[in-house]
């Protein structure tokens, strides 16, 4: 999987997962590019995203869940959370005040995907919650989208080819049924 994000000066950061590691390009306005390899022996699903303070990158690998950030001069890593299914197909993470959002599919041994969410406030983690059992669109296994600032909507397909949706308030890691 390739991501892509652009800063406020013009920079390209491009993002992609080549033989276990995750690695970035960064290609500046005069066209110069460098790539730095940013963690080892990590999942090819990664969530990815940028503000004002810097590129944040979610990754999971067998050691759990890491969040690495470039503050526009240095990666920086640190461990969110032990627990991690190496069968992740997608992930996602979302945060809004203090709170912070996993939501993120696992593919079990019988080929069978689950949808899940798992909330973290004031360094502790909730209990991973499942929404469904889901089929996997053509290019993904669930889309997101904002509904509210403090609200995502989660589409997801379920084995009879049905699309639902339920929303996912980033305030309290509530789920609305579908």
């Amino acid at each position: 999987s390739i991501k892509a994000v652009r800063t406020k000066d013009n920079r390209l950061f491009l993002f992609y997962h080549s033989s276990g590691s995750v690695f970035c390009r960064q290609i500046d306005k005069d066209m110069s590019e460098s790539t730095v390899k940013i963690m080892d022996n990590v999942s090819p699903s990664f969530s990815l995203w940028s503000d004002q303070n810097g590129i944040y990158l979610l990754l999971g690998s067998m050691g759990g869940i890491h969040l690495c950030r470039y503050n526009y001069s240095r990666w920086v890593s640190r461990p969110m959370s032990r627990d991690f299914d190496p069968n992740c197909t997608k992930l996602s993470f979302f945060t809004f005040g203090e709170a912070v959002h996993l939501l993120y599919s696992v593919k079990d041994g019988s080929g069978n995907e689950g949808l899940y969410v798992r909330s973290m406030r004031k360094e502790n983690w909730s209990s991973p919650e499942k929404i469904a059992d889901i089929m996997p669109f053509r290019s993904s296994s669930y889309f997101t989208g904002r509904e509210s600032p403090d609200k995502i909507r989660i589409y997801y397909r379920l084995s009879d080819k049905t699309v639902r949706f339920c929303t996912l308030n980033l305030t309290d890691g509530s789920i609305s049924p579908a």
